[in-house]
């Protein structure tokens, strides 16, 4: 009886180490999206007569979200290409009526560009946007606190507004500074940008990044609707 006690103890030992030691290994090729690096591609001055729809086409093929900050005026004349945008899954936000400096004009004319931009989008969308970005990244902060959106800027500035010509220079800007949560500032308005999106896009999938919309990201990192940058 009593070698029969020793006997399950030392089963019941061997089950516990063996339990314990099964426990300690690490999951192996297990990946939550905690793992994942999250990046986004914004886009403002929009829509172009040109631009924009070879860019909604690079999008589409490469089955990659993206924000948009359009300009009231040119939205109004372009409702297909805001609709596409939609269809294919990209954020709009807004971007004045008329790309004015907010800081100089009267908080009154400010308000009412915000406006007018933002029931352009509705009109055709049939949603309000929910984010905004000032031209040049600037606004008073007394004028800030009126607008009932979220203000977002920008990380990473491609420059592609003052190279306009040369794709490699405005993919080595983007890509030499990726990082996580970053919001990639581009604009939908050069051939440069065009020309250097398709590998910006493919470089940064390589390096493990997942793009989404602003929305998206501001679900990860509450910071992203922080001031970044001057445009």
């Amino acid at each position: 009886m009593k070698k029969m006690l020793q006997f399950r103890r030392l089963i019941l030992v061997s089950l516990i180490f063996v339990l314990a030691f099964a426990l300690s290994i690490p999951a192996v090729g297990i990946k939550t999206d905690q793992t994942k690096k999250y990046i986004a591609l914004t886009f403002d001055d929009g829509p172009h007569p040109l631009y924009t729809e070879r860019i909604l086409d690079i999008l589409e093929e490469k089955k990659v979200p993206a924000t948009f900050f359009v300009v009231g005026f040119r939205a109004e004349v372009h409702p297909k290409t805001i609709l596409r945008m939609k269809e294919l899954n990209c954020e709009i936000g807004n971007h004045t009526y008329g790309h004015k400096h907010l800081k100089r004009i009267s908080a009154q004319d400010a308000l009412f560009e915000m406006k007018k931009c933002g029931d352009i989008i509705f009109n055709i969308t049939g949603e309000y946007p929910k984010i905004y970005r000032p031209p040049f990244g600037e606004i008073g902060k007394e004028l800030e606190k009126k607008i009932d959106m979220t203000k977002i800027l920008w990380t990473i500035d491609s420059s592609d507004w003052r190279i306009k010509h040369g794709k490699s220079k405005v993919v080595n800007n983007v890509v030499s500074k990726a990082n996580e949560n970053a919001i990639i500032l581009l604009h939908d308005f050069y051939e440069a940008t065009v020309e250097a999106l398709p590998e910006i896009i493919d470089k940064l999938q390589a390096d493990g990044y997942e793009f989404i919309t602003i929305s998206e990201l501001l679900k990860i990192d509450r910071t992203a609707g922080s001031s970044f940058g001057v445009e």
